[in-house]
């Protein structure tokens, strides 16, 4: 199975770096920074990802991109935060040249305690179009706090947004997609959209993609939206090769 891995970030410090020093080293792996207002990223990052591709930049691993050129992608996006789902359909135009299964995307604040390539290996014997953890349909997530943005959907002219109830849910900092899936999310780009961790597993749904659950065998003890306050306690030798949110 060939993949793609993308570490998606708007900042870049030591930590960082030390962090995904072997997520680097793998294949096929780059750094995508927004750099909308952080202009701290590596020396001689100065390639755009928006309307390029892979094969004009055959040899360069850190890329940029802005709000301006999410906004110039889907005219419905509102920003980086809420539908970094527009960034991959940046991802699929630009990396459409090469030969690829799928993309994994990990946000800048997960922590492998461990080697990554072991970690992501481990979900290299799945099929799914969209890889993701907390997998829920809206009927059995009520309380989730997203469920009561309104309007839940921005749809563009001419678009029914998707009924309630058949929504799912996902948590975000690290998923998986198929290039199928990614060029379907790109072709159907300003038809509607969401907050990201509703939009894409629902989009993946309703379109009769397929979706899975990361391997919990590289989940760690720790993966949640809060805190990390106790992490030197949950972390010990030896290295378990599992992925722990958020480390700040």
């Amino acid at each position: 199975m060939k993949n793609i891995y993308i570490l998606r970030t708007h900042k870049w410090n030591a930590k960082i770096e030390q962090n995904f020093s072997t997520f680097l080293s793998m294949e096929n792996a780059y750094v995508v920074h927004d750099d909308t207002r952080n202009k701290e990223y590596p020396a001689g990052c100065e390639v755009r990802c928006f309307n390029s591709n892979v094969n004009e930049h055959p040899n360069e691993r850190y890329l940029l991109v802005n709000e301006k050129e999410c906004k110039q992608t889907n005219p419905l996006h509102s920003s980086l935060w809420e539908h970094p789902n527009t960034l991959l359909e940046i991802l699929a135009n630009y990396f459409e040249p090469l030969d690829y299964d799928h993309m994994w995307v990990v946000e800048y604040d997960v922590y492998c305690h461990g080697d990554w390539k072991s970690c992501l290996l481990a979900c290299d014997g799945k099929t799914e179009d969209f890889l993701a953890t907390e997998l829920k349909e809206y009927p059995q997530s009520r309380a989730w706090y997203h469920w009561k943005t309104k309007p839940l959907f921005k749809v563009g002219k001419s678009i029914k947004p998707p009924v309630l109830n058949e929504c799912i849910k996902c948590f975000f900092p690290v998923t998986r997609y198929s290039k199928r899936f990614l060029r379907h999310l790109n072709e159907k780009r300003g038809h509607c959209i969401a907050f990201c961790e509703i939009y894409v597993p629902t989009i993946c749904k309703l379109n009769a993609f397929t979706i899975g659950d990361v391997e919990k065998e590289i989940i760690g003890s720790y993966f949640s939206y809060s805190s990390w306050k106790d992490k030197n306690k949950t972390l010990h030798l030896p290295f378990d090769n599992r992925l722990y949110h958020p480390d700040k």
